[in-house]
């Protein structure tokens, strides 16, 4: 297997550094195909998913990686586990879903029910949620065993699904659907964008041509100026800020709910695709740790203590 024997590195060395330069850095992946996600499901326990079915999986915080044997030849391009469980669910093109019932060391197929391309998954503890193209949203309530296909009302392209107490999904053409009864319907709101909608957080969603969206007290979605017009892959929250990647080597932070705080970009020392982003907070530790995952199997990663959370960086 195709190794990469360098890293590109940055560290500040003094507190005036602090507030100007972030911490990114290049690690190795041990891997040749483009990375698609990277999350962690506790301090230890973390995976990475790509293109040929490439899952990498670790067990001591992301400093050693380990290959999976591989269950599907398809590319994947998400993952999701359920909080108290070690299941891990993933999916990707041609309707292929997978699991995991040992933190991700070993995988098996499932039975989707449909052959399109599935963008991104979310579970709970009492279901999972998955958002695929032409409008497909499969909702299962059995560990995955079964998945049932609801009517989202569009045939566009849906990239992002997140639950909680309520459901958002977004996708291609601004689309932006909302539910209240855990996916079971699918109400559309206005993203007010006719770009393509690639990653939901929170009230934050993030898409093509460097489009931010962030929902309002009042429920609407408001654009906010990204100062770029790279493509917007993931976005994501560390301590107070909120993180978005996207193509070129683009990092971009914000710090909400301050007056005048603009999106700034980072150096992430990449220019390659960035397509995930994932932050872990260190047992008994102040420190929160970020990685991001991209073409050209390059993990960057952070530790925001030395790169810091400061709120005029």
């Amino acid at each position: 297997m195709p190794r990469l024997f360098f890293i590109i590195s940055f560290i500040a060395c003094c507190p005036s550094l602090l507030n100007s330069q972030s911490n990114w850095f290049v690690q190795p992946s041990g891997v040749s195909n483009n990375l698609q996600s990277i999350s962690f499901k506790d301090q230890n326990t973390g995976w990475a998913l790509g293109d040929g079915g490439i899952i990498i999986y670790t067990g001591d915080g992301g400093m050693n990686w380990n290959a999976s044997p591989p269950v599907t030849n398809n590319n994947l391009f998400a993952a999701a586990s359920p909080e108290n469980s070690s299941f891990i669910y993933a999916v990707g093109e041609n309707g292929v879903i997978i699991k995991s019932t040992n933190y991700g060391v070993f995988w098996t197929l499932l039975n989707s029910g449909t052959s399109v391309r599935l963008n991104s998954i979310f579970f709970t503890d009492q279901a999972g949620y998955v958002a695929g193209d032409n409008g497909v949203f499969l909702k299962t309530t059995n560990e995955g065993n079964t998945w049932v296909q609801k009517y989202t009302g569009t045939i566009n392209n849906l990239n992002s699904v997140v639950v909680s107490n309520t459901a958002l999904m977004c996708g291609d053409n601004g689309t932006i659907l909302f539910s209240s009864n855990y996916g079971e319907s699918w109400i559309p709101h206005n993203s007010g964008t006719q770009a393509d909608l690639n990653s939901i957080y929170g009230g934050w969603i993030v898409g093509s041509s460097g489009v931010i969206l962030y929902r309002s007290y009042s429920g609407n979605w408001i654009q906010q100026n990204s100062y770029t017009t790279n493509n917007l892959n993931c976005v994501t929250s560390a301590s107070r800020w909120i993180y978005a990647v996207g193509d070129n080597g683009t990092i971009l932070r914000y710090l909400p709910h301050i007056q005048n705080s603009t999106w700034t970009r980072q150096n992430s020392g990449t220019s390659i695709n960035l397509n995930s982003i994932h932050f872990r907070n260190i047992l008994y530790s102040s420190e929160i740790y970020g990685w991001a995952a991209g073409d050209k199997v390059l993990f960057l990663r952070i530790r925001p203590r030395d790169g810091g959370f400061q709120q005029n960086s």
